[in-house]
């Protein structure tokens, strides 16, 4: 009795730890975050940017949406961008991100996404794609890309990259610091490995040589359906 009562207390204490620990830590994390606050004098930054308040700026009452078009220059090197709601602040070298949690959501159709022109035979995998967020969730694509060439019979080489995808989706975390915000953001590296397309058209001695093994394979069809006919008139004959 004395030993199971000594483990109840161990296993409560054990959990009082525990509950110490996460209250330290959660208070360690309030506290950098004042402290960044204060070192940026972002409380002035957010009254100014948001005068009617972040959490109704964030609330979208009016349910409303965005549409997204443009072009991004990037260089041959992995790297990742992002569509997000709020607004971002460059502080000295530091990008920051304003946010908070709201029942925003980051549903979207990508109608088009392309690394470059397309020519025939060109897959790009999140065309006409469609995804339903919940709120406040971070949705990410990971991008494979393919430099691709394709060197037509009449036109000009073109130089383009074609991509395979992969996706997750998670709860966003956090205003700021390490945790990622809500939104949708693309990771994209280059494989590799190159691949090229070259239309070509055949020969005359070979479109000649097609032609009559077509003609042959009709020949010998026909001999033998020929020869299978006269066999069943001759066993018809044979019974009769």
């Amino acid at each position: 009795k004395d030993a199971s009562t000594d483990g109840d207390e161990d296993a409560s204490h054990g959990d009082n730890n525990d509950a110490h620990r996460k209250l330290l830590q959660s208070n360690a994390a309030d506290q950098l975050r004042l402290q960044m606050m204060n070192t940026f004098n972002l409380q002035d930054i957010l009254d100014k940017q948001f005068p009617d308040g972040i959490e109704k700026a964030f609330r979208n009452e009016n349910k409303e949406g965005c549409e997204v078009i443009g072009y991004l220059e990037v260089n041959r090197v992995p790297g990742s961008f992002s569509v997000s709601p709020g607004r971002s602040l460059q502080l000295g070298f530091a990008h920051v991100q304003l946010q908070v949690r709201t029942d925003l959501n980051l549903s979207h159709t990508i109608n088009k996404f392309a690394f470059g022109d397309a020519f025939p035979g060109f897959v790009s995998p999140l065309d006409g794609y469609d995804k339903d967020l919940p709120p406040n969730h971070v949705h990410q694509y990971f991008l494979k890309v393919v430099p691709t060439s394709f060197t037509s019979l009449a036109g000009p080489r073109i130089s383009s990259q074609q991509y395979s995808v992969t996706e997750s989706s998670a709860a966003a975390k956090g205003l700021m610091g390490a945790q990622r915000p809500s939104g949708v953001y693309f990771h994209y590296e280059l494989s590799p490995i190159a691949v090229h397309y070259k239309e070509s058209r055949n020969s005359v001695s070979e479109f000649l040589t097609g032609v009559c093994a077509v003609v042959g394979g009709v020949a010998t069809m026909s001999g033998l359906v020929h020869e299978a006919v006269q066999f069943a008139q001759s066993q018809i004959k044979a019974a009769a």
